[in-house]
């Protein structure tokens, strides 16, 4: 590939993730606008688990770019995430500490989630390579 169709490939994509960053941002500020809304729908929420999502609890901040995709492990216990830096973490639900991190994707991993029995992860990435993580 030439240096020229390179640069351009790498711009395209720059432009793609500031696109998103805008889309996100409007997102943000429409959910600021309708939070005036929230305390009605929040008494219709009272009594469900679904009212124990309404605020945020911590954040997870060890990726190095743009986190892609989360999922929930079966047993309620662990987070993992895929992100643009190339990894998949595994995150304690309850704590918010790192348990581990997976290296091996070439690229973006851009989806991730875990079996149904919990024993693994699978990993989609951008290097055109689906990850199966397991013991």
């Amino acid at each position: 590939m030439s240096d020229a169709i390179a640069l351009k490939l790498k711009q395209k994509e720059e432009e793609e993730k500031r696109v998103v960053k805008e889309q996100a941002a409007a997102e943000i500020k429409k959910e600021e606008e309708e939070k005036v809304r929230l305390p009605k729908e929040e008494e219709e929420l009272r009594g469900s688990s679904v009212a124990n999502v309404i605020r945020k609890l911590r954040s997870m901040e060890r990726h190095t770019d743009w986190c892609r995709s989360v999922c929930v492990s079966p047993c309620g216990k662990y987070i993992v995430s895929g992100s643009d830096d190339k990894t998949v973490r595994v995150w304690s639900l309850e704590d918010g500490a790192l348990v581990r991190t997976l290296q091996g994707h070439t690229d973006s991993c851009y989806s991730v989630c875990v079996s149904p029995c919990g024993k693994y992860i699978v990993s989609g990435s951008w290097d055109n390579t689906v990850g199966v993580w397991g013991p």
